[in-house]
């Protein structure tokens, strides 16, 4: 018997039936977890059982759920609504009759939405300053481009107390920033490019003050927005909203993207960028919103706000990212596919026909060469399965003879001899 449950699920556009709603649960957020059994015989009982803060709660049995196209076992268990910040243990116990299984125990905090608290002080350093908050700092740093960062209340930060600042970050533009109330801009001369106030900084903290997660609204006015990466939909971004997250989603891919980029142009000469490895939601349906999942510790967002052209915003960008370089001259050739040449047999046919009409290319591409459970093993391979730390090695694949691939190394070698790159 086998049970299936990743409280994050595998995609977030998708339901696959044995995730956690929601993933972090706020004060009030009604919460579901879903279980998915393989291999259990028919007469299967599924039962939940969870602590709270180390207190046992009643044990919660699981609702069978049934989903088209799809006779396996499923089941969702309701834990309501919880009220008070705490932790949440929980493992599940299936029995089908002639055996009885339990899972590994998960875990999650109860997370509350509130705002940056009492401003305490703002400190002005060389070419930096520092907005303390009660729950959060916020850092300005103007020494190269614009680079505004959140971090932890516990980071030590330094410089003179001051109630107001205005300094010029570029020529003609200057960042203000004030106290009582408290907010930031981003100002040509007398217009306004962008900014916040702490009202519009949202944060999801748990019991002990950490942040999971800042929200804020910055202030811009553009009719354009373009960039974000690769996109499916459409090119200018306003009015659309997204999470900023890698998704293998093969076609229609919609508002998913195998090449998200935070980074992002407008018309009026100012450009963004933010160098956050988490997920990222982007809101430009009303203003703009954006939302970051946040490390607990340090550095929680980073942003950077670049001025200029659409060309030196581009190349203020690779400043950050790192240049492109010229690929190599095989690149520029001809290549070749077909997602069907899904044996080594195929593959060596099509290199005979590539020599028999002459045609002059570099590449070619097999995509059909993997398995559908681990995309990343041969077809037809015989190997042993290893513990998830330990990486496989060529070695560890045995290709039979009248497999798919059975030497998938000569292969290789022989579109090398052939003049071409796989």
């Amino acid at each position: 018997m086998r049970l299936v449950h990743m409280p994050c699920g595998t995609h977030h556009f998708e339901d696959y039936g044995y995730e956690r709603y929601p993933y972090r649960p706020v004060l009030g957020e009604e919460i579901s977890v879903q279980l998915l059994v393989e291999n259990a015989n028919e007469g299967v009982s599924a039962t939940l059982f969870w602590e709270k803060d180390g207190v046992t709660m009643p044990e919660v049995t699981g609702k069978r759920v049934i989903r088209p196209d799809d006779d396996r076992l499923y089941f969702r268990f309701s834990l309501g609504s919880i009220h008070e910040l705490c932790s949440v243990t929980y493992r599940f116990s299936v029995n089908d009759g002639n055996q009885c299984s339990t899972s590994k125990d998960f875990f999650f905090e109860v997370l509350d939405e509130t705002g940056l608290g009492s401003l305490k002080r703002l400190l002005k350093g060389e070419h930096c300053a520092h907005a303390v908050f009660e729950r959060l700092i916020i850092t300005f740093d103007w020494s190269k481009s614009l680079r505004v960062c959140t971090l932890d209340p516990s980071t030590k930060v330094e410089g003179a107390l001051v109630d107001f600042l205005t300094e010029q970050v570029a020529d003609g533009i200057f960042l203000v920033v004030q106290c009582n109330p408290f907010s930031w801009s981003v100002k040509r001369y007398t217009q306004t490019l962008t900014g916040s106030n702490a009202d519009s900084y949202r944060i999801l903290v748990d019991r002990s003050g950490l942040v999971h997660r800042v929200t804020y609204t910055p202030m811009i006015s553009c009719e354009y927005i373009v960039g974000l990466g690769e996109r499916f939909d459409r090119v200018n971004q306003q009015g659309n909203a997204f999470l900023c997250r890698v998704v293998e989603h093969f076609t229609r891919q919609g508002k998913n993207s195998y090449l998200p980029i935070p980074f992002f142009m407008t018309e009026k000469g100012i450009g963004w960028f933010s160098s956050t490895m988490r997920r990222l939601w982007f809101d430009a349906t009303n203003g703009l919103k954006l939302a970051f999942d946040t490390p607990q510790k340090g550095v929680l967002t980073e942003e950077r706000w670049l001025l200029g052209n659409p060309q030196e915003l581009l190349d203020q960008l690779h400043e950050f990212t790192g240049r492109a370089a010229l690929p190599p001259k095989w690149a520029f050739g001809i290549w070749i596919s077909g997602n069907g040449w899904n044996t080594q047999r195929e593959t060596m046919e099509q290199l005979q026909a590539l020599e028999e009409h002459m045609l002059p290319a570099t590449v070619i591409v097999l995509e059909a060469w993997s398995d559908e459970q681990t995309f990343c093993i041969f077809n037809d391979t015989q190997y042993e399965l290893l513990d998830q730390e330990k990486p496989y090695s060529y070695e560890d694949f045995a290709f039979p003879e009248d497999g798919k691939w059975p030497d998938p190394k000569a292969l290789a070698e022989e579109i090398q001899k052939a003049g071409l790159n796989l």
